[in-house]
């Protein structure tokens, strides 16, 4: 492996600035790959879909009328919920449309106080059928209101999630995974919403707990102040086989406490796609990958955007991103700046993948440092 530590930080960027000049590092012998085997799901062979040609897809929509968590004889959130599983209304709701495959609960926008936990670990109704949920601006919040005991928001058993324009903050589940969200089978989609405050004091993804063969979509997402404790993730932790998919999303703030990183840890065989995605502040204490650890089959892409002021400490490696995929990386028109690997290498990227890394071109990386090697990059 090749360790490149600038000798002096550079002014300003110029365009394929990202491979850097031979000298000034050292040359590792050893080669570090921390191989983390999290059960991956495997992938199952042989399944047969048949589709129904000019079928019409059934769906129903539910819209909640109470912003309160127990509500008799009003249509709450959760009774909402328990109508989509049961694919019948329960007392309070009214659906329209037909029962289906794309069912959708839209709730109104305003903020939705929770306080009591429905069934131990979750604010609803475990969901076991795919739903949509159309926030139309709602928040979500276990910290609003009466002191409320712990718990995540949502947990998928079956079907799938798809989740747009809300915010979900407070959640908080110790000892277990997944914040906000824990998906255990289905594809999960999210877009225009906000993550804030929620935490896994002893678990895996602060945030969103992805454990699934379909994919994780984000779209114009942001994702501020989440946190594993003694876990990986401290937003997103993604266990999938298909991957996740982050696009126009932000995180910042983040943290994995004793774990790996502080924003993103993909676990996934299919791999982490990044489009245009911002991660600024996070930070690994004791553990790599200040905002991105890629643990995946497939590697990480990543096409736009920027890594800044991400930290790992102490003695951590990969202040930006740390890679230990089978696939490598692939960057590409990305600024890292300000990122720092303290006692460690690699304070903007610490490339220990399998297969070494791909192209990492027309990028801006200036300003990160690394106590011991590859302030900018090391391979």
């Amino acid at each position: 492996r090749l360790a490149v530590l600038p000798a002096a930080p550079r002014e300003g960027c110029l365009a394929g600035t990202s491979t850097p000049a031979r000298g000034g590092g050292s040359v590792k012998t050893m080669f570090h790959a921390r191989a983390r085997a999290r059960g991956v799901p495997a992938f199952v062979a042989g399944v047969c879909l048949a589709f129904a040609s000019g079928a019409a897809v059934e769906a129903a929509t539910i819209t909640v009328n109470s912003v309160n968590q127990v509500d008799p004889g009003q249509c709450t959130s959760a009774t909402a919920i328990a109508s989509m599983n049961a694919g019948a209304d329960q007392p309070g709701c009214t659906h329209s449309g037909t029962y289906g495959t794309s069912d959708t609960i839209a709730l109104a926008a305003s903020t939705y106080a929770l306080t009591v936990a429905d069934n131990g670990n979750n604010a609803f109704p475990i969901i076991n059928v795919p739903i949509i949920i159309n926030g139309n601006g709602a928040t979500l919040s276990r910290t609003n209101g009466a002191v409320a005991p712990f718990f995540r928001f949502f947990e998928v058993s079956n079907g799938g999630l798809t989740l747009n324009n809300a915010t979900l903050t407070g959640g908080n589940i110790p000892n277990g995974d997944g914040g906000a969200i824990f998906v255990d089978s289905g594809p999960l989609s999210i877009s225009g919403s906000t993550f804030s405050g929620n935490s896994v004091p002893g678990g895996d993804g602060g945030a969103v707990y992805h454990n699934s063969v379909e994919a994780a979509i984000i779209t114009n997402s942001t994702f501020t102040g989440n946190s594993a404790s003694g876990g990986d993730g401290g937003a997103v932790y993604d266990n999938s086989s298909n991957g996740l998919t982050l696009t126009n999303t932000s995180f910042s703030g983040n943290s994995a406490s004793d774990g790996d990183g502080g924003a993103v840890y993909d676990n996934s065989i299919g791999g982490v796609s990044i489009s245009n995605g911002t991660f600024d502040s996070n930070s690994a204490s004791a553990g790599n990958g200040g905002a991105i650890y890629d643990n995946s089959s497939n590697g990480l892409v990543f096409n736009g955007g920027s890594v800044t002021n991400n930290t790992v400490s102490p003695g951590g490696d990969g202040g930006g991103i740390y890679d230990n995929s089978s696939g490598g990386i692939n960057i590409t028109g990305v600024v890292f700046t300000g990122n720092s690997a303290s006692g460690g290498d690699g304070g903007a990227i610490y490339d220990g993948s399998f297969t070494g890394t791909g192209p990492v071109s027309n990028n801006c990386i200036v300003g990160n440092t690394a106590t011991i090697s590859g302030g900018g990059i090391f391979r």
